[in-house]
């Protein structure tokens, strides 16, 4: 019996979860024949790009899909997503096994399907049927898919960065990326906004330590090393950096504006002049528009 498109896709997620690509600080405790498995689905699901496009595995379980246009000179489209997910944590607290990629009223369950499995599988299957159907770009096309974006590797190998250096390998920088993050929501006219991020914060790791002298339980000090280490931890929260509007956030805002009515649309339209008043929007705003207007370090 043939599959409905819908049914086909279900299929294929459903598929997805059930590999359990887990990722892990300590790279060798991560089960590499998840992604093995993984990769096995893609090839027999995607024939078409297997067969037109260069597959150059990158780092420990990266992908790098390449189809070559013959205009090196136009910017390159990537598609990106990563392939591992975080550790299931609390069994008890699921519904359903968290990888067992159940199917139930319209709702698949399991690690992995919204963050990010459902992104290269949406991937996967546009570029599939377009090729299919005849299309050929006249840029080069990649997609990109990690296996690290969950933690930070104590070995400080990256997938995402290696599938970066391999690009960068092949003449390729400047590109038009598509890639995890940002949403489409519904306004209170009904109207699809689709959030476009044209920047990203990036991480900063403090390491914070103490020399202090050694002591006896029988004679203890004022302080401890561990109250003062708190102390500074407490410090720094109090006193965040400052917010800085960024010509990125600026323009976000103003172009949000016209999709906005009331304050929103008074403060949104000109946020220089109504700084104050937009500095108290963050913590009420969705994710996506809290990545664009933050802190400096």
């Amino acid at each position: 019996m043939a599959f409905t498109e819908e049914q086909k896709l279900t299929d294929h997620l459903q598929h997805f979860i059930a590999c359990q690509t887990i990722s892990n600080e300590d790279l060798d405790k991560v089960d590499w024949r998840e992604f093995t498995k993984l990769h096995a689905l893609l090839e027999a699901y995607y024939p078409v790009i297997y067969k037109l496009f260069e597959v150059i595995p990158v780092g420990r379980a990266g992908l790098l899909f390449h189809y070559d246009s013959g205009h090196p000179e136009k910017t390159p489209l990537v598609l990106s997503a990563h392939q591992d997910v975080v550790e299931p944590g609390a069994l008890e607290l699921w519904k359903k096994e968290p990888f067992s990629g159940a199917y139930e009223d319209g709702i698949i369950w399991g690690r992995g399907t919204t963050d990010c499995k459902h992104l290269f599988l949406a991937e996967m299957e546009a570029v599939e049927a377009a090729f299919s159907d005849g299309f050929r770009p006249s840029y080069d096309l990649y997609i990109a898919l990690g296996y690290s974006e969950e933690i930070y590797t104590i070995s400080g190998e990256d997938g995402g960065r290696l599938l970066k250096e391999a690009l960068a390998a092949r003449g390729v920088h400047q590109i038009v990326l598509f890639d995890e993050g940002g949403s489409v929501t519904t306004d209170d006219k009904g109207h699809r906004i689709a959030h476009v991020g044209l920047g990203d914060k990036s991480q900063i790791v403090y390491e914070l330590y103490k020399d202090g002298t050694g002591g006896h339980s029988s004679v203890p000090g004022l302080h401890t090393d561990m109250g003062a280490l708190a102390r500074c931890i407490v410090a720094l929260e109090d006193h965040p950096r400052p917010y800085k509007l960024t010509d990125l956030s600026r323009g976000q805002l103003k172009g949000m504006a016209k999709l906005e009515t009331g304050d929103k649309q008074r403060i949104f339209s000109d946020p220089d002049r109504y700084w104050d008043e937009v500095c108290e929007w963050p913590v009420r705003m969705p994710a996506s528009m809290r990545c664009s207007i933050r802190r400096y370090v």
